[in-house]
């Protein structure tokens, strides 16, 4: 017969699994943007070999996710047994759940409105200007300020260490996790009161000043969003709980 000491102990020791298995996945994403930098400097340089093992870093990085995944869910079905009985770690659980969500963590759905933004094209169908990122950011600012709980972009949720910039002809969200073509359309999608979103965005000359670079189609009131959760690394360094004062 298994103890609930042992359950605690198990517990632990699949968090720490996880937290290994979530760090491991941080550096292999930290040396393949080193790899790719490196590379820029001489491209001829071991090209395909530095491709293959860049490529095997990735399948390496791919897999380590899949078995946290795992991992986390028998953490979960571990804790939700532990707090059978238990309301106060039930309590505490929720709480835990419903921050993962608001931080960007977890996969949510609700209803929202959704939108494409498009880049102008002539009369030929040539694209005339390519998309900017700080248009983007701009409407990502805006569904924010109109009180959105979650915002997804072309199916990467943003969190609150979400960065959007343009590299070349991309637009980089997330520090390399999406890297979207400037010339392409981009699906926007908020979860929150759709009637509130909506007559946002909708407000004459809210974004007059990038009318003239980019079409917004909608946007569309939707009644059930499904936003899946940010699996990058929320890595921090310098940020440290303040200390209670004896």
């Amino acid at each position: 017969m298994i103890t609930k000491g042992e359950d605690v102990m198990k517990l632990k020791s699949q968090i720490v699994i996880g937290i290994i298995l979530l760090l491991l996945g941080f550096l292999l994403t930290n040396s393949i943007k080193t790899l790719i930098s490196s590379s820029e400097g001489d491209a001829s340089t071991n090209n395909k070999d530095l491709q293959a093992y860049i490529s095997s870093l990735e399948t390496l990085n791919a897999n380590l996710k899949e078995k946290n995944k795992t991992l986390q869910a028998d953490i979960d079905k571990l804790n939700s047994e532990n707090a059978q009985g238990n309301s106060g770690l039930s309590d505490l659980l929720n709480k835990i759940h419903n921050y993962e969500n608001i931080i960007g963590l977890n996969e949510v759905q609700g209803a929202g409105i959704s939108l494409i933004v498009k880049p102008l094209k002539n009369p030929l169908g040539q694209v005339q200007s390519n998309l900017d990122s700080n248009d983007l950011v701009i409407i990502v600012n805006e569904l924010w300020h109109s009180n959105a709980e979650a915002i997804s972009v072309q199916g990467t949720r943003l969190t609150f260490m979400t960065s959007i910039f343009s590299s070349g002809d991309f637009i980089v969200i997330n520090d390399d996790t999406t890297r979207i073509s400037a010339s392409s359309e981009i699906k926007i999608e908020a979860i929150g009161d759709p009637d509130k979103l909506y007559a946002s965005m909708k407000m004459p000359g809210l974004f007059q000043n990038i009318a003239t670079k980019l079409i917004i189609d909608g946007p569309y009131k939707e009644n059930n969003l499904i936003l899946k959760g940010y699996d990058g690394a929320l890595d921090y360094e310098y940020l440290k709980p303040v200390e209670a004062k004896e």
